[in-house]
């Protein structure tokens, strides 16, 4: 058969063309496809770095949390600070196994859970609902909500003593606030976001500052293999976090630690409802210390109901420690005379035609509006002005602002001294009280503290022109913020005075008055007397308003004093509101003020031995040996035997706690040059390793911590 000769007509011939011109397209797409990858690395349509992927180095980029900058004291103690921390989960799936091939799974789930919710803190019931959702749900891994994160280092400890398989923790950071409950509400805390892990403020000084504390984030690519496995050295930081900026308050720690105990004793001894106090350092407004009570442990956060700032967002009727403004505003506009005799007991208040308000005894006619009493319906004759101001009266207070300085002049000294606003601290939230304005009468009961309502704030900032030179010194939170990354300060506190309110001299007379307050046994404060500082002070008893009236079983008890009353370094207000408004103890009140008088080098070894009480004790501080309240300046005892130590200490009565079987002191606290009182424990770490408990019987949390 013989074979005929194919020919193709034209059109076939194009056909066969264009196959041919699709084969080499798509020939050379592949050719220069494999090219681009051997070159750059890089798919070139996916744009995935296929060299980097099948050799186990395909990148995921993640986000890396920058670490928070520390809270500290102003000696640098820490008071917040990142921690590491452990987050636990459950493997349920039963498939995951060992290295070894043993099962990594939770294998009873009842079991598991009874073990793991003491050293979690929660109900296994709790824990047997994660285990059972996840169970229902084909889950690989469980987690156990808020119960299961922020762990530290000994939890995690406890749970992997247990050898349970398929649990597991990750890694990272939490905030830690070592001194628990210390100045809580103003500090605040900061939270971990559980849907991005990052930690941000949440409230008090944590909130304020966050764009300060939180730092910058950072981003990490880790390398995996071909099976979307993680490399263990795949990790590379294609830009690394960086630490946020350090605050240093002005907080000094013993004064608040002093601070705090006085406050816990006043809310347990007096049956109050609040108690709250702020210590500063009168000549540059340095807040050493501040409080309020009820209050909470900056880590637990056990107490809800208690997170506003006492101190700065409470607002009172303070009672007659506003006295001391209306006194300083007659003798300063020259109408102040001490000498000059007043009826005391009652006051009755008339209105003329016009409207006009004075007192009835000092010649005002008219219908009576309102009648005054002193405290407690006390009546003590025709008393002078000096004698009443010692007594804490109020009728004089009435005859002074009506007859003397006039209505309309106390109430411009009053907005001068700072209460018709806020103080304005930086990183505080504040609720300005009310100067009335309404009406004479208010602005009348307004010099003996009712009818306008202060915060704690505006009253120490006044009381430093009277324990001043006559010019207010604004109080001030933040010592310095310093950039972690190069030791720069970026924000420096700094001392501020206000315009000049009232004279030097006149400043200093209502001293010596205040002085009298706490000298003379009739005197409003004679039971804060201290045998070893001198003081001057204000004391006041202000009702609290209810609905309908006021309350007339609670009152607020406050005084504001200065230490020492000559030229006072540091200034103390401490109030509370109780039913206990007579008899109640100051001891914690005073060892407040050494601690403050300590922190500003400012304390003196009194000559005179204290004063006893019918019984023999000390009335104003006791010790087991009877000794009077003493200070010393401890030496440097690093890289010193111990016997050294105790011959250098050989006449300090202070506490040695030896830590350790060693010759040699390799540690000390406090540290060398800090102030210490009679019977503080001193702890002195030797380079021995024989140790053991100590006693701790009488020990303050202070003490505790620093043994820790």
């Amino acid at each position: 058969m013989s074979k005929k000769k194919k020919n193709f007509n034209n059109s076939q011939i194009v056909r066969i063309r264009r196959i041919g011109l699709i084969i080499m397209t798509i020939m050379g797409i592949c050719i220069a496809n494999v090219l681009f990858t051997m070159v750059t690395g890089s798919h070139l349509r996916s744009g995935v770095n296929v060299i980097n992927y099948l050799g186990g180095g395909g990148q995921k980029p993640t986000t890396v949390y920058a670490n928070r900058g520390n809270i500290y004291d102003r000696d640098k103690e820490v008071i917040a600070q990142d921690v590491e921390s452990f987050d636990v989960y459950a493997i349920i799936d039963r498939n995951s196994k060992q290295a070894d091939g043993k099962p990594n799974y939770v294998q009873n789930y009842k079991t598991t859970s009874e073990k793991l919710a003491p050293i979690l803190g929660c109900k296994s019931k709790t824990l047997m609902k994660y285990f059972n959702f996840a169970h229902k749900n084909g889950m690989y891994q469980t987690e156990f909500g808020s119960y299961g994160k922020g762990l530290d280092s000994e939890q995690k400890e406890e749970i992997e003593k247990l050898k349970i398989p398929g649990i597991a923790f990750v890694k990272g950071t939490t905030r830690s606030y070592p001194t628990g409950v210390f100045a809580s509400q103003l500090i605040g805390y900061a939270n971990k976001n559980p849907d991005t892990d990052e930690v941000s403020g949440t409230m008090g000084l944590e909130k304020y500052y966050d764009e300060y504390l939180k730092g910058e984030n950072g981003v990490q690519a880790i390398k995996k293999d071909s099976s979307g496995r993680y490399l263990p050295d795949g990790k590379k930081y294609l830009k690394k976090p960086i630490k946020g900026d350090d605050i240093y308050l002005t907080l000094d720690r013993n004064v608040q630690i002093a601070l705090e105990k006085c406050l816990q004793e006043t809310m347990d001894n007096n049956r109050a409802s609040k108690a709250w106090g702020i210590v500063m350092n009168a000549k540059t407004g340095e807040i050493l210390a501040q409080a309020g009570y009820p209050t909470f442990d900056l880590n637990k956060r056990n107490n809800a109901d208690n997170y506003f700032n006492l101190p700065s967002e409470w607002t009172y009727e303070p009672g007659s420690v506003m006295k001391p403004f209306v006194y300083a505003a007659a003798m300063n506009e020259g109408v102040y005379d001490g000498n000059a005799l007043v009826q005391s007991g009652v006051a009755n208040i008339v209105s003329d035609d016009k409207g006009n308000l004075s007192r009835a005894e000092d010649g005002g006619k008219g219908n009576v509006v309102a009648t005054i009493h002193e405290a407690l319906g006390n009546s003590y004759g025709m008393i002078s002005y000096d004698d009443a101001f010692v007594r804490s009266l109020n009728t004089q207070i009435v005859s002074m602002v009506t007859g003397k300085l006039g209505i309309d002049r106390e109430y411009e000294y009053l907005k001068k001294f700072g209460f018709d606003h806020k103080v304005g601290i930086k990183g505080i939230n504040e609720n300005p009280g009310a100067l009335a304005d309404k009406s004479q009468l208010s602005q009348i009961m307004t010099g003996f503290g009712q009818a306008s309502t202060v915060n704690a704030y505006q009253l120490i900032q006044a009381y430093s022109a009277i324990f001043g030179d006559g010019k207010m010194v604004k109080p001030y939170l933040i010592k310095k913020i310093v950039d972690t990354n190069n030791g720069d300060v970026v924000y420096q506190g700094k001392t501020e005075k206000s315009k000049q309110i009232v004279r030097p001299e006149v400043a200093k007379q209502v001293r010596e008055l205040m002085h009298r307050v706490v000298e003379e046994p009739y005197g409003t404060g004679h039971k804060y007397k201290m045998y070893d500082v001198d003081l001057a002070a204000k004391t006041g008893t202000g009702e609290i308003a209810i609905k309908g009236g006021y309350s007339k079983t609670n009152f607020t008890t406050s005084i504001c004093a200065g230490a020492p009353y000559d030229d006072p370094q540091i200034i103390f207000l401490y109030t509370f509101q109780s039913p206990n408004y007579l008899n109640f103890n100051t001891d914690f009140f005073k060892n407040v003020i050494r601690e403050a008088l300590i922190a500003v080098n400012e304390y003196h070894n009194p000559e005179e031995k204290e004063p006893t009480n019918s019984d023999g004790l000390s009335s104003d501080y006791i010790d087991e040996n009877n000794t009077s309240f003493n200070t010393y300046t401890l030496p440097n005892l690093i890289n010193h035997t111990t016997d050294y130590v105790e011959n250098k200490l050989a006449n300090c009565n202070v506490n040695k706690i030896v830590i350790g079987d060693g010759n040699t002191i390799i540690n000390q606290y406090p540290q060398g040059g800090s102030k210490v009182i009679t019977n503080e424990n001193i702890f002195l770490l030797t380079n021995g390793e024989g140790r053991y408990m100590q006693n701790m019987i009488g020990w303050n949390r202070k003490d505790v911590e620093e043994y820790a």
